[in-house]
């Protein structure tokens, strides 16, 4: 990629970032089980996906949007422990919040158990 398209691309990203539009962080087969989420009308739904799929992925996607939206917005994971959670967790906002501009990215607190 020559410098300029690495710019571009750059551009592109903390754009999205700042509008809060993330599904570009999605593989294919994703992008459905995101539409979905996106347009239902209910607040609640269940999915039944294989393991491995990225379900995590794209609720940890939606709900940082739904973050970045909305201010002081609350968004709640349930896991058996604190110390599973964040196996689960952790790794998945690495990722996410890989590219995100200084300031928009979460920052987990030990304290509070959360970002």
């Amino acid at each position: 990629m020559n410098p300029v398209e690495q710019a571009l691309r750059n551009d592109l990203i903390q754009d999205a970032w700042f509008k809060g539009d993330l599904y570009y962080k999605l593989q294919d087969h994703q992008l459905e089980i995101y539409d979905f989420l996106r347009t239902r009308e209910s607040l609640s739904c269940f999915l039944l996906i294989s393991r491995r799929y990225g379900k995590t992925h794209i609720s940890f996607i939606t709900d940082t949007e739904d973050c970045i939206k909305t201010p002081n917005v609350k968004i709640s994971y349930f896991y058996p422990t604190l110390k599973q959670g964040k196996q689960i967790l952790l790794p998945i906002a690495e990722t996410v919040f890989e590219d995100a501009p200084a300031g928009i990215a979460g920052v987990w607190s030990e304290q509070e158990g959360g970002f």
